[in-house]
């Protein structure tokens, strides 16, 4: 904009003993301005990008330890935790950097045999679809109960692609309890569980391991560039640009582009228009009036036309 007005001054007021902007000020000026949109567009990471990322979902019984083990690996408290059964019923989302890869972790409702209302029909069935679909589940099991025969059951409701099965709140119980614990899930379940603890942390550099290794395993799609592992890991101070906010940063480069060009041609009325244009592409979130815009920045700067 401040550019633009600058240029417009010197088509308005050209009868004025004022030389605005020079035309290599110009150029420099539209040339850092395209930098800065081609950095925007090479240092974002698009919302769509992240659709596509796979996607792990935490399974199990109500109150098995799934709210704290989501907060646990994405080190912050991501989901409410609570003692209390079915504390959990949307899907909660987050960001996983995993040594090889990024993943979007999820926790839904805890899953059981029976449902008794109508909400909890719905989160079971947005839990069973959103597990179905992921790339691998981690299926929790509270290894300091007594009995397991739900938990079983609850496995069989879900058929996922690929399956880590955690036994979670291992500090509960003594190390010779928890051997043998162990154990017995694994002749219940058919598998092998890594025993963690979301307090102490016990397993958990393992549980990494083998989620990246399940979507290493199972996946052709590449990995994320190290540019967008970068974006990836620190999102919140990053811009995340769906498709339109890039077509609109694209559009403006090429009038950007097409105005310096015009610029060195001495087409001045051509480069104010398709500067406009820059303008209008990067602003579409809202209205803007160019005209008063420009008007305003003019009549801040110079004492002209009055």
């Amino acid at each position: 904009m401040d550019t633009l007005s600058l240029i417009e001054a010197g088509l308005d007021f050209s009868t004025e003993d004022i030389e605005f902007i020079t035309r290599p000020q110009a150029l420099e000026r539209l040339g850092e301005i395209k930098e800065q949109l081609h950095q925007l567009l090479a240092g974002s990471i698009s919302c769509e990008s992240v659709i596509d990322l796979p996607s792990v979902g935490i399974a199990g019984a109500p109150n098995a330890g799934k709210s704290t083990l989501l907060n646990y690996l994405l080190g912050t408290e991501r989901s409410i935790v609570s003692s209390r059964p079915k504390t959990t019923r949307d899907v909660l989302t987050g960001l996983l950097n995993l040594p090889h890869c990024q993943c979007v972790l999820f926790d839904c409702a805890g899953l059981t045999l029976q449902t008794s209302n109508v909400l909890d029909e719905l989160a079971q069935a947005a839990a069973v679809e959103s597990l179905q679909n992921c790339s691998v589940v981690v299926f929790c099991v509270d290894i300091s109960k007594a009995d397991w025969a739900a938990d079983a059951a609850i496995r069989r409701l879900i058929e996922p692609q690929n399956i880590i099965a955690v036994a979670t709140k291992s500090d509960l119980i003594g190390a010779d309890i928890l051997a043998g614990n162990l154990a017995g899930l694994a002749e219940i379940f058919g598998a092998d569980f890594i025993a963690t603890s979301s307090r102490t942390g016990l397993g958990m550099e393992l549980l990494h391991e083998r989620i990246d290794n399940k979507i290493l395993e199972n996946t052709t799609a590449e990995p994320p560039s190290p540019q967008a592992q970068s974006v990836l890991r620190d999102t919140q101070y990053n811009i995340a640009l769906t498709v339109r906010h890039r077509q609109a940063v694209t559009e403006a480069i090429e009038n950007i582009d097409e105005a310096s060009a015009q610029l060195k041609a001495a087409n001045d009325d051509v480069v104010a228009m398709l500067l406009r244009g820059a303008y209008q592409a990067v602003s579409n979130i809202q209205p803007v009036h160019v005209d008063e815009k420009v008007l305003d920045n003019i009549f801040k700067r110079f004492c002209i036309g009055k």
